[in-house]
């Protein structure tokens, strides 16, 4: 093969010549190709899906304070404690399809 200080030098050439070329090559981007409403039908639904999943615990929560009693006397900080502890985080997520 050959010494470490060639293969040194070999390697930093070669990624010296990877970065040479890719700044040459034209980027390509779908989403400047995109039509705007599809940017905008794309971000509604990745907000949309953000939302629900974040709101999930919270609403299982308040679905069980107002059904339960043990739960409306720990208030809405400890219910959802109890419930993240008892039920588990993905498994409120998967209610959520539901």
């Amino acid at each position: 093969m050959g010494s470490s200080a060639q293969r040194s030098s070999t390697l930093t050439t070669n990624v010296a010549d990877l970065v040479d070329s890719s700044a040459n090559r034209p980027e390509v981007s779908f989403i400047g190709s995109m039509p705007v409403y599809v940017k905008e039908l794309i971000a509604g639904g990745a907000a949309g899906g953000f939302a629900k999943t974040a709101i999930a615990p919270l609403e299982r929560t308040k679905i069980l304070l107002q059904t339960r009693a043990e739960f409306r006397s720990l208030g809405v900080g400890q219910s959802l404690n109890k419930v993240l502890k008892n039920e588990g985080f993905f498994r409120i997520l998967q209610r959520k399809w539901s």
